[in-house]
């Protein structure tokens, strides 16, 4: 039986239909041979640095497995990325660089943080007041500190979607100390005239 199929396949592959059939199957295998190597940078991820600022571009797919100080990531108007967290990180800007992470308004995020991972996001802290003017009752306080930074700044009209089995933390900056009072000069008998210092900064969003 097995010598007569044999015979048969034989005998396809000898006839016209068989030799058609056959130099197709060839061209095809030729054609992509000649194909250039396809290259997949487009979905390939691409890995967050340690250190610079970094603008995620459309259709991004980013990595985020190291700890980063001082630094933004950004994601403009019209951009919808994704950034998979692979390893325990922590964005710390407490000390300068406002938000680690901010979505501006038109933008999307997809922050997808894997299985025993933890994201840490920590923002700007706030400025402190500026102390008051050792001078007459008609000066001015001290000017109030700046406001502290969110962890992940999502305004109005921007998206973040968060995703995965892992653990965010996000915490706002620390508000800021007021500043110093003054009083030197004679106000009504041995009462001093104060100027007050500034407000410290408020605390940032999470």
């Amino acid at each position: 039986m097995l010598v007569y199929w044999k015979n048969k396949v034989t005998e396809f592959m000898r006839g016209d239909v068989g030799k058609r059939v056959l130099s197709t199957i060839l061209a095809v295998i030729m054609v992509f041979g000649l194909l250039p190597e396809m290259e997949l940078h487009a979905s390939a991820a691409s890995a967050i640095a340690a250190t610079g600022n970094v603008t995620l571009t459309n259709g991004g797919q980013y990595t985020l497995a190291t700890n980063r100080t001082g630094y933004y990531i950004n994601v403009p108007n019209g951009v919808n990325a994704t950034i998979t967290v692979t390893a325990n990180v922590t964005l710390n800007n407490q000390s300068g660089g406002g938000s680690p992470i901010r979505v501006a308004s038109g933008g999307t995020l997809n922050l997808v943080i894997n299985s025993g991972v933890t994201l840490t996001v920590y923002g700007q802290n706030a400025g402190t007041g500026g102390n008051g003017v050792d001078v007459s009752m008609t000066s001015p306080g001290g000017n109030g500190g700046s406001g502290g930074w969110a962890g992940i700044n999502v305004p109005s009209g921007a998206t973040l979607l968060v995703r995965g089995s892992g653990t965010l933390s996000a915490t706002g900056g620390a508000a800021g100390n007021g500043g110093y009072s003054h009083g030197t000069e004679p106000f009504q008998g041995n009462n001093k005239a104060h100027n007050n210092g500034g407000g410290g900064g408020g605390g940032g969003a999470g």
